[in-house]
């Protein structure tokens, strides 16, 4: 999980305001199987009970046309639910490769977004931010770990070379997930942060299937790390006597 943020961000925002992880992208369909359709979903992750308006802003990351508007400002709202969760439809994501990013507002300035000009676009809070690229070459371009957020590694291996179905975070840790197609079989593959695959089967649930509007699956430990859980909690309480 990475929320550090980084010295080129606190910079930037010196003027425009300060960041958050009250609210963060919890899921978000980046590029279905099939047609392009008009509309995709977006969940958030917020305090249950708690109303929300932001808007929500994808950033070009192909080389030469980085930092341009990729989507329009889509404009999103609601109240989260018993579980913290928002799910929201919004205009289908351009892809490839993209920086999404969620703000309170945006202004369009009609120009390139960096992170050291995102005050000239009516930003004030950056809640979360999500990169993802299709080629190795683009990945400097992502803004997602430079806004406070993350950028996924490209995953480039196994024949997994293109853009992520969707993306997720860990129901429990938060700890960001892709599903990303194989290029011959089109077999499902979860990939981390870093490009490292995730046996599906170590999940609480298939990670293949989106859960759009309910808790995301998680990593369920495996017995020798159950184990040792147990040996140190048995530590713990020897301690106390």
């Amino acid at each position: 999980m990475k929320f550090a943020k980084s010295s080129l961000l606190i910079a930037s925002l010196a003027i425009a305001g300060t960041t958050t992880a009250d609210v963060m992208i919890n899921e978000v369909m980046i590029n279905p199987d099939g047609n392009d359709p008009a509309t995709t979903s977006l969940e958030l992750k917020g305090t249950a009970g708690e109303s929300f308006s932001g808007v929500f802003v994808g950033l070009d990351a192909d080389s030469g046309k980085q930092g341009t508007l990729n989507n329009l400002p889509m404009p999103v709202s609601g109240t989260f639910d018993a579980n913290g969760l928002l799910t929201v439809t919004i205009n289908d994501i351009e892809n490839p490769s993209v920086t999404l990013i969620l703000v309170d507002n945006f202004t369009d300035a009609g120009k390139e977004l960096t992170a050291d000009n995102i005050a000239d676009f009516g930003i004030t809070t950056v809640y979360d931010a999500i990169g993802t690229a299709d080629k190795d070459s683009d990945q400097q371009y992502l803004l997602g770990a430079a806004l406070g957020g993350a950028d996924f590694t490209f995953s480039g291996i196994n024949d997994h070379d293109d853009e992520p179905i969707f993306a997720f975070r860990n129901g429990t840790t938060n700890e960001w997930y892709s599903i990303v197609e194989h290029n011959d079989t089109g077999e499902l593959a979860v990939f981390d942060i870093d490009a490292n695959i995730i046996d599906n089967a170590t999940f609480s649930a298939d990670p293949t299937v989106n859960t759009f509007g309910a808790v995301n699956p998680t990593l369920v430990p495996e017995p020798a790390s159950l184990a040792l859980l147990g040996l140190g909690g048995l530590a713990m309480l020897r301690r106390r006597k």
